[in-house]
């Protein structure tokens, strides 16, 4: 995979490596995987700089644990059909040398409020795919853990650790996108990173799916 760094990043972005190890596999996977599908879970295991390959296991293939560690990120995918997990290796020998313009995210984002407590409910805009629902999704939760940053002062940077039950939706399920809900469950530090956990529920789908993220900050 050729990837590439976003704006002055110095490290290929967690959305990124979501948004291109996904597209990747629905490539490659094209006559057997349709939208929609669940992304179970989603993990960036450390900071990515090199280019790197994309390897793909089916369900019952054990041969995926012998590689794990050495991931530097995961996608795990369920489909009508079957499941299937995505794990990406850098290539130390490649680093990323492409470095493309910014894109901001804000316009997928009509309004938000959050309470005293966390909670935040957003409106979407501009919603054309499931990258872009991501995108605002990403972008809402973003906004609510930088100003937690923000509140302790000093030099404070804030990363993207993992997503759980994404459902990767359809031009029909994008369409049917109301109101995105999110709730604090977790807030905790672990060798001065804060890591803050918040579950978010998106409207109008006609489900009971709770999904979660976790950002850090350090």
């Amino acid at each position: 995979m050729d990837l590439f760094y976003l704006g002055e990043r110095d490290y290929v972005n967690g959305l990124t490596l979501f948004e291109e190890m996904l597209k990747s596999f629905i490539k490659c996977f094209s006559r057997k995987v349709k939208l929609p599908f669940l992304v179970t879970n989603f993990k960036v295991n450390k900071f990515v700089r090199h280019n790197a390959e994309l390897v793909y296991y089916q369900s019952g293939d054990i041969q995926f644990y012998s590689r794990l560690k050495k991931a530097s990120a995961r996608i795990d995918v369920e489909t009508t059909e079957d499941s299937y997990i995505l794990l990406l290796f850098e290539n130390n020998d490649f680093p990323v040398k492409r470095w493309l313009s910014d894109y901001d995210r804000s316009v997928y984002i009509k309004k938000a409020f959050t309470d005293n407590v966390g909670n935040t409910t957003v409106s979407l805009i501009n919603l054309n795919d499931t990258y872009g629902l991501l995108r605002g999704i990403i972008e809402a939760n973003h906004r609510y853990v930088t100003e937690e940053a923000r509140k302790v002062g000093g030099e404070k940077s804030v990363s993207f650790a993992y997503l759980t039950n994404f459902k990767c939706l359809d031009k029909i399920g994008i369409s049917q996108v109301n109101d995105v809900n999110f709730k604090v469950t977790s807030d905790f530090v672990v060798y001065d990173r804060r890591f803050i956990i918040r579950s978010f529920h998106i409207e109008g789908l006609g489900d009971d799916l709770d999904s979660e993220l976790c950002f850090f900050i350090s």
